[in-house]
């Protein structure tokens, strides 16, 4: 299933802070990589700036790329004054920037959008490419998605949301492709205005689950060797109940 990012652009902020808790804490982790290993910056799959922002305002020099235009509407609304911010309109397996950067990662667990084989390993060596020497790589993962169980429609949450000016309720489903580990979601959004009009938006996306033996494979592969796997935003360690993971890889 194809995510339409343009058009959930209008939900996708409002609902990150409505009911997304622990990936916030995801900002302060990257802007310590940052610092830590220096600019230029290329962040894959920016959307609409919910890191980039911040980094940017911390004065780092950094390229933004999305495949939405309207997610990247948003960020140059949200980025106008901000004068070391480039935002580029491209695919995270096929952009050409024609430089290098010191460091590249893509937040959220995005990488799993990629749901074949060849496609990671297209991504992996396109950041490699536009790596310097000893460049560094960053990935969030989530290594459990694989794990879930299919769930039938279930009410995730109503509530108001200011910028539409209307009442949302949420509902979601899933399915699980154990044998690719694929994991579908397929989400209505009815919202009613104060009028009492009532529009649906339905939005599917599919995330891929990728065990840690099959990412550490996958980056060795592309050229990359691991310096760090964080078992939290906090850097904290990797247990058996790790629910996401940091790659932290450096171009051999």
């Amino acid at each position: 299933m194809a995510t339409d990012w343009d058009e959930f652009t209008k939900y996708y902020d409002w609902e990150f802070d409505l009911i997304c808790t622990n990936q916030k804490k995801d900002v302060a982790l990257w802007l310590e990589l940052a610092k830590e290993f220096g600019d230029p910056i290329l962040e894959v799959c920016c959307g609409s700036g919910r890191i980039t922002l911040p980094l940017a305002q911390q004065g780092h020099h950094i390229t933004a790329l999305d495949i939405s235009e309207e997610m990247l509407s948003q960020l140059r609304k949200k980025g106008r004054d901000l004068t070391d911010l480039e935002i580029v309109l491209d695919d995270m397996l096929s952009f050409n920037l024609n430089r290098k950067y010191k460091f590249a990662f893509i937040g959220y667990s995005s990488f799993q959008l990629l749901l074949t084989l060849d496609e990671q390993i297209k991504c992996l060596q396109n950041l490699h490419s536009h790596l310097e020497k000893d460049g560094i790589l960053g990935l969030d993962i989530c290594p459990t998605l694989g794990d879930m169980a299919d769930q039938g429609p279930t009410h995730s949450y109503t509530a108001y949301h200011p910028g539409e000016k209307t009442v949302v309720s949420m509902y979601t489903a899933c399915q699980v492709d154990r044998l690719h580990q694929i994991v579908s979601w397929d989400d209505s959004y009815e919202a009613i205005n104060y009028e009492g009009h009532r529009t649906v938006f339905n939005n599917q996306m599919s995330l891929k689950g990728i065990k840690p033996d099959l990412m550490e494979l996958l980056l060795r592969n592309c050229g990359f060797r691991i310096l760090n796997v964080y078992g939290s935003f906090e850097k904290g360690p990797v247990t058996p109940q790790t629910e996401v993971l940091v790659y932290i890889a450096q171009v051999n």
